[in-house]
């Protein structure tokens, strides 16, 4: 009875010592961050475009004045104002819008690659609002992890995006305006060949 009574306080014992051991053993389980990489971009050599990204992001939104206005007319019933002379026509702004997008994305590839190291862009996006693009450089700034940019960048990335939210339609149709020059362009030229083509 001894020797029973000796045993089953050994294994009670044992059994003790292996709960508190399994329990030591286990850790918490913390939930696990994701752990965000972030890509070193190497700023691309100068090349040369037959259009500034300003320019055909100028002349994109040009084309979506037009279009936002005449639909807007006809719900009114109304003629829609001319902003040029060569206001493209409906048919025309499909294919120009077509084609800008595929030159804009062309030169976006290259922004991107400058757009942190390029001294230059710190008063672009200071001017943005004078020259319509601060939306178009607060949404590529925006692909960017935030620990890419410097403080003066993040300052600037919601100062153009604030800006951009904040646009009218009469500022979007000052902005359509600011191209005077473009009835008559190579810009303009080379649109209406697509067209033609």
């Amino acid at each position: 009875m001894a020797s029973r009574l000796l045993l089953f306080s050994l294994l009670l014992g044992l059994w003790s010592c292996a709960e508190k051991s399994a329990q030591h053993s286990v850790e918490p389980v913390m939930p696990t961050q994701p752990v965000q990489t972030v890509k070193t971009i190497e700023p691309l050599p100068a090349k040369k475009f037959d259009y500034s990204f300003e320019q055909l992001h100028g002349v994109a939104n040009y084309a979506t004045v037009v279009f936002s206005r005449r639909i807007n007319d006809q719900i009114a019933h109304k003629k829609s104002p001319k902003i040029f002379k060569c206001d493209p026509t409906d048919d025309e702004i499909n294919v120009w819008t077509m084609q800008l997008k595929s030159l804009i994305d062309e030169q976006t590839i290259y922004v991107e690659q400058n757009i942190l190291t390029d001294k230059s862009y710190v008063d672009k996006f200071t001017q943005c609002e004078k020259t319509c693009m601060c939306g178009e450089y607060a949404t590529i700034l925006q692909n960017f992890n935030p620990v890419q940019l410097n403080k003066t960048q993040l300052f600037q990335l919601a100062d153009m995006d604030r800006k951009h939210k904040a646009m009218t339609e009469d500022q979007m149709l000052t902005c359509a305006k600011q191209f005077k020059g473009f009835c008559g362009s190579k810009l303009h030229k080379h649109l209406k060949k697509i067209v033609q083509q």
